[in-house]
C-alpha cells in the first residue's frame, strides 16, 4: 500500500526525498520485500538522491531477516564507499542478527572479519 502511494505521489508531481524513500525501502524491507526495495535504492542513486544510514540499515535489517550475508557485506562495503558509517542501530541489527544466525557466519570463516568491518566502520578507523 505505502509503495502504491509513494508511486501515486511521484505521478502527481510530488518529488520524494531521502525521507521519502527512506521510509518506503523499510516498509518493503520490513514486509520481505528487499529486492523491491534495492531497486528504490538503485533508483534513488539514479535520481541524485543519496541515501543515509537510515536508508542503509532498513535494508540491512531486511536482508538480516532473509539470511543474505553476501548482501548485507556488499551494503556496508557501499557505506564505506560513500563515507557512511554504521551507526549504532546498525551495529544492534547485525549483532541481533548474528545472534541468531551465527553458526552460518562461524562456518564460513567470515566472522572476524565480518565485525571487524563494522566495528572499524562504526569507530571511524
Amino acid at each position: 500500500m505505502a509503495f502504491m502511494l509513494f508511486k501515486y505521489m511521484e505521478k502527481k508531481g510530488c518529488k520524494p526525498n531521502v525521507v521519502t524513500y527512506s521510509t518506503i525501502i523499510d516498509s518493503l524491507a520490513k514486509d520481505s520485500f528487499v529486492d523491491d526495495a534495492l531497486g528504490l535504492l538503485a533508483e534513488m542513486g539514479e535520481k541524485g538522491i543519496h541515501p543515509n544510514v537510515i536508508t542503509y540499515s532498513s535494508l540491512i535489517q531486511g536482508l538480516c531477516n532473509l539470511n543474505r550475508w553476501q548482501d548485507i557485506m556488499q551494503l556496508l562495503k557501499d557505506m564505506d564507499n560513500r563515507k557512511i558509517s554504521p551507526n549504532v542501530h546498525t551495529y544492534n541489527i547485525l549483532v541481533d542478527a548474528h545472534g541468531r544466525d551465527g553458526k552460518i557466519m562461524l562456518e564460513n570463516g567470515k566472522f572476524e572479519a565480518y565485525f571487524k568491518y563494522v566495528l572499524d566502520g562504526i569507530s571511524g578507523n
